[in-house]
Parts: C-alpha cells; structure tokens; sequence
C-alpha cells in the first residue's frame, strides 16, 4: 500500500510536505508499503475522512494545515496532535448518524469554540472531540501483560505445557490519575462549547475517543468509563465513548 491509494489522507501530506518536522516522513511511507497494523490504521482513518463532503473537506483540509497538525511536537506522543485531528471526522460521522444537518467544522479562533457545529431539529448542536490516553504507567503494564499473555499462546501452540496465567485481567484498572484528567476534559470541553453558544436548548455533545488494542482491552476499559461518566457526569453535556476499534 501506498499513500496514493489513500487519496484524502495523501492530499493531507502532500499540504504538509513543506512542514518542518511532518509526521509525513519517507519513513512512514517504507513502513505502509509493508506494516500490516499501520495500514489498517491509515484504511479506517481514510474511510473516516472519505465521508466528508466535499465542502467540509475542505474545510477540515484548510484546518489541519492553519493549525499545523502534522508537525511533530514532542518526543512523547508526538504524533498525538495529528491522531486527535483525525478523529474529529469519527465526530462528523456520528453527528452525520444522528440525522443532523448543516454539520461544519469550526475553524481556529483566538477564544475557545468547539470543534464541530450543526443543527438538529432546528436545534443547535456543538461538539467537542477528545482522545483519551491511558497514562505511561498504565501503558506499561498493559504491554507487559499483553506480552506475557502472548509468550504463554506461543508456547501452548508449539505444544509446550505451561502453567496458566492467574490473576491477570485483560487489562489493568484505569486508576485515579485517568479519571481525573478525565474529568478535567469534559470540563474544558463544557467550556469551549458553551464559551460558543450560549443557547441552554443547544445539544452540546462532547465525543470521547479511545485508542484501545484490542477488543478484549476495549471492553474492560468501556465498562470501567461508562460507570465512572454515569456515577459523575458533567451536567449539561451529553459524553459519547468511541472505543476507536482499528483493532478490528
């Protein structure tokens, strides 16, 4: 695979080639022509972004490069700016679902706005996108576990008998830290969308985004989100939860 066959997600490079520091490297193109796992990734991220209109395409093309999203930043996560603009589309297509109309995506401003705006029923409707990370001591484990978890698949398919991993969850508690920072989003997110529309009939959406690894990973930690959102939720908000499946 190449990005050319990837056409809105090449025309996203192609604006970006000029950027100090792209995260659209000659690198990145050597690892699509053979890394299955980042060609899924970019096929579900082209899928998104294909179902944009023509108009808000290019709205969301002359976003990108205004706010430079495709510069890396630093060395931690340093392709977030780029991943959490990209879902952005999700919330278009699930505002697209929800039967609204009129559905633009807002552009940069020096006061807070929200990232997405349309109407529903004549009614107003702002949302707001935020991706969600588990913090690097979460990460960790979760990747030792799941290495653990692979080294005892391996072993049992070559017909080594092994002790069965005990105690071991599919994945690890989100801890306090998370839900904090958590907490903290949606509360930016009420702002940025009310500091916009200060209708109190408006729908102010805040759409959550996940990256998860698997789907035995994204039902864990799907059920460990929805009951801290339900036993605290953020009133005047409606909170969606993308789980973000590219590990389908």
């Amino acid at each position: 695979m190449r990005f050319e066959d990837l056409p809105r997600l090449n025309e996203l490079r192609a604006r970006s080639a000029d950027l100090r520091n792209s995260y659209f490297t000659p690198s990145l193109d050597a690892v699509l022509l053979t890394n299955a796992p980042a060609q899924k990734f970019f096929q579900n991220h082209e899928q998104n972004l294909s179902a944009l209109t023509p108009e808000t395409w290019a709205q969301f093309l002359e976003k990108a490069v205004d706010d430079r999203v495709c510069v890396r930043t630093v060395p931690v996560r340093a392709n977030q700016r780029l991943f959490d603009f990209l879902n952005e589309a999700k919330a278009y297509i699930y505002l697209q679902r929800m039967g609204c109309k009129d559905i633009t995506f807002v552009a940069k401003s020096p006061k807070k706005t929200p990232d997405l705006r349309a109407t529903h029923e004549s009614q107003c409707v702002v949302c707001e996108v935020k991706t969600l990370n588990r913090s690097h001591k979460e990460s960790n484990a979760l990747s030792v576990l799941i290495r653990s978890v692979e080294w005892e698949r391996g072993l049992r398919t070559r017909g080594v008998s092994v002790p069965q991993l005990k105690d071991m969850s599919p994945a690890p508690e989100l801890g306090a830290t998370f839900f904090t920072k958590l907490t903290d989003r949606l509360k930016d997110a009420k702002a940025q969308m009310d500091s916009f529309c200060a209708d109190a009939h408006a729908q102010k959406i805040a759409y959550l985004v996940f990256d998860v690894d698997s789907a035995e990973v994204a039902a864990v930690y799907e059920k460990q989100i929805r009951d801290y959102l339900a036993d605290h939720p953020i009133p005047g908000i409606a909170c969606v939860l993308d789980m973000n499946g590219h590990y389908a």
